[in-house]
């Protein structure tokens, strides 16, 4: 059962458009106003108290599990994560896949419609449950394992935040070296605007992001002093090389703008608070000591920056 059924909110910047859409009557920032809890936001963070109707034991849930997880609820019912199990069992839907990793991992559901067996999965964002042939797999795991997002409801997200998607995509790589992801959507946008949407290189308008400093190399990370744009062929001629000695390449020379690379190195130094000779200097000791992705989870919070400081002062 839930308990909430109203809460308080203070008009600012972000939610106005929103509210006001719902048809709250603005007054002023920061003035107080209730809100019903179906007229909230889909990422609330909101506490909501409820009662377990299977246990009748209290427990609170965020606005946005809540929203997610209740979403297409048919039995109607609210449970606590003890009682969760009967709660699936009366919409017919049972666990038969619990990822490992951690408590937001992927779940697979069966349910039987028509005397078929169907696994199923309820999307994140839209909160519907479909079968698992509507999430993109994940090929790069071991197991069978699906994405928390519906593939509709990753469209419509693509479409709507477009820098959202890109650094989210851009992120990946990073995340899996254990390396800094500290760019957000502003400086990606920001990013764009430097280059004016065009290869750094070349002008093309073909282009995607890319790591100056290959993150395979277990340095760098996504972050604004690591990457700018370039056209796709050269992005995939440069796979994991040095920059610096895949940009003296004939094949490579012949069909870039040097003015514009010196260009680049003195807006990559400049971001990372170098000179050009200090950035050329730190890419070439990033080669020279690659680190696996244990070993930067080894070596924690400490960036690859200050590791190389350190070496000097050695």
């Amino acid at each position: 059962m839930l308990l909430t059924k109203t809460v308080m909110m203070k008009w600012n910047p972000s939610n106005r458009e929103w509210y006001k859409s719902k048809g709250y009557q603005y007054t002023s920032w920061h003035d107080e106003f209730e809100v019903k809890i179906e007229d909230l936001s889909p990422t609330s963070q909101h506490i909501l108290e409820f009662i377990c109707d299977y246990c009748e034991k209290p427990h609170d849930r965020k606005y946005d599990r809540y929203k997610t997880k209740y979403k297409n609820n048919h039995c109607d019912k609210h449970s606590c994560d003890e009682c969760e199990h009967i709660r699936l069992e009366e919409n017919e839907m049972f666990v038969v896949n619990e990822g490992v990793k951690d408590n937001n991992y992927e779940k697979h559901y069966l349910t039987i419609i028509n005397g078929k067996e169907i696994f199923i999965k309820q999307c994140k964002t839209c909160g519907k449950y479909k079968e698992v042939l509507c999430f993109k797999e994940n090929k790069a795991s071991l197991n069978i394992e699906y994405s928390n997002q519906c593939m509709e409801c990753d469209k419509d997200f693509k479409e709507l935040n477009t820098f959202a998607y890109k650094l989210r995509h851009y992120k990946e790589s990073s995340v899996k070296m254990n390396l800094p992801i500290p760019m957000t959507e502003k400086q990606l946008e920001k990013v764009y605007d430097r280059f004016d949407s065009r290869c750094a290189l070349t002008d093309s308008i073909n282009t995607s992001c890319e790591h100056f400093i290959p993150v395979s190399w277990g340095h760098g990370g996504t972050y604004s002093g690591n990457i700018y744009l370039i056209k796709y062929n050269l992005n995939m001629s440069k796979g994991n090389i040095n920059p610096f000695v895949w940009i003296r390449t004939p094949k490579v020379k012949k069909n870039v703008d040097i003015k514009k690379w010196n260009k680049l190195i003195k807006y990559l130094a400049a971001q990372n608070k170098m000179t050009v000779r200090e950035f050329e200097e730190f890419v070439y000791w990033c080669e020279s000591n690659k680190r696996t992705a244990d070993e930067v989870k080894r070596d924690g919070s400490v960036s690859s920056v200050e590791l190389w400081r350190n070496s000097k002062v050695k």
